[in-house]
């Protein structure tokens, strides 16, 4: 499954990455990817019918997790970013992201976090 992210800034999608990992647990796999502000529009359009607001950046990443947590998760956070979760019941966006992914440049200055808060791992690291 795979995360994009459209926002103002690549600082402002690198915190929101981390945000996403940090604080609603939802692990990133691998090194996230720059995406054409265009193609996420374009994918925006496709799955929500309209772009209400264009960003200048946007960047992908590939998820561990189900779907629907992982969506719930993400809308508890308000992470500082425009956040879209990309499914196989996407059918050909998915494939075609799939596909593209690993040709996309790799997002610089990107690090998970040491730490996930609010993870069952994390709560049981404070029980023990």
């Amino acid at each position: 499954m795979f995360i994009i992210v459209r926002s103002d800034s690549y600082e402002k999608i690198l915190n929101c990455l981390s945000d996403v990992e940090r604080y609603a647990g939802i692990k990133i796999l691998g090194k996230p990817r720059i995406l054409s502000p265009d193609v996420a529009n374009t994918i925006v359009r496709e799955l929500l019918g309209e772009v209400k607001r264009p960003y200048p950046v946007a960047a992908i990443a590939q998820a561990e997790g189900e779907p629907a947590e992982i969506i719930e998760k993400i809308s508890k956070i308000h992470p500082p970013g425009h956040v879209i979760v990309v499914t196989p019941r996407h059918g050909d966006i998915y494939r075609g992201l799939l596909r593209r992914f690993a040709k996309f440049e790799e997002l610089r200055g990107y690090h998970p976090p040491k730490r996930r808060i609010g993870t069952d791992e994390d709560r049981e690291q404070e029980e023990g």
